[in-house]
């Protein structure tokens, strides 16, 4: 049998009645789980709509190139992203969303909550990747869900036959310092670093999910958005959580592969009061 052959994703439905604990040995064993019909995440969708419209002033946001000349249409995009970071009402929904499903708030720390956006027919600015790769933080948990119905065109492709399979790649060359310095002088660098050898197309699975659905899985997957040639542009939102227990004593998906020079841990903040994550020695 080919080691592409199994390619499942192991993608469970769960419910909020899942514990916090089983919820980390699910995620760093290589478990893709969806939470569904999250009532706060139904909030919080409907908040994202309204932002949407009113900064990118369009009344339908899924076919927003066609309502809006190309030159605004980056602009607002930042105007978007800007006030989606900053915006109170939105970081609270997300939380009591994490609550509701079970997350341990206490122990929590997150990076930025994100709304991403990808355009009809323009390639995503992050290709194939895992995101442990640049962060060096194998506690690393993401948090993905969409704002408007999607199809499988519009949504995630995972390669889960690659979960338990060492890949070559270039992270040993991605300083994070080096990349956010370049990226201040107005240079094209990549976002992530990449695979260095061929990937299977057969070992793609795409997975799409509902609006009001919470959808959770380890840093360590490879996976990237699917390209979208839909007509329609793709809303999401997106974040990255770590637990602090697993983080300061080494716990979560084993590194098979990566080789950045440096940990990431600036990346995430304390949900409850904006503390940075500790060291392991700080925090022990």
């Amino acid at each position: 049998m080919s080691e592409l052959d199994d390619r499942e994703p192991r993608l469970r439905m769960v419910t909020p009645g899942l514990t916090d604990e089983e919820r980390r040995t699910a995620i760093y064993g290589g478990e893709l789980l969806v939470y569904a019909d999250i009532e706060p995440m139904h909030r919080l969708c409907r908040l994202t709509d309204e932002l949407v419209r009113t900064i990118l002033g369009v009344a339908d946001p899924v076919r927003f190139q066609s309502e809006r000349p190309p030159e605004q249409i980056a602009t607002r995009l930042t105007a978007l992203r800007r006030e989606y970071r900053n915006n109170t009402e939105v970081k609270r929904l997300f939380v009591e969303a994490l609550a509701h499903i079970g997350v341990d708030l206490a122990y929590t720390y997150w990076d930025r909550l994100e709304a991403r956006v990808v355009p009809h027919d323009i390639a995503p600015k992050l290709g194939l990747h895992r995101d442990t790769w640049g962060s060096n933080v194998y506690a690393q948990m993401n948090w993905w869900a969409p704002i408007y119905p999607i199809t499988p065109d519009r949504g995630l492709a995972f390669y889960p036959a690659y979960w338990a399979r060492p890949l070559a790649n270039d992270s040993a060359d991605w300083d994070l310092h080096q990349i956010r310095a370049q990226r201040r002088s107005g240079a094209e660098v990549a976002l992530v670093p990449r695979p260095t050898e061929e990937i299977s197309d057969q070992a793609q699975v795409r997975v799409a999910i509902e609006p009001g659905d919470l959808l959770c899985f380890s840093g360590a997957h490879l996976h990237c958005g699917v390209p979208n040639r839909t007509g329609l542009a793709r809303f999401n939102i997106e974040t990255r959580t770590v637990d602090v227990r697993d983080f300061v004593t080494g716990r979560g998906a084993a590194n098979l592969d990566g080789a950045a020079p440096r940990l990431a841990q600036e990346w995430f903040r304390r949900v409850s009061d904006d503390a940075p994550l500790p060291s392991a020695a700080a925090a022990m």
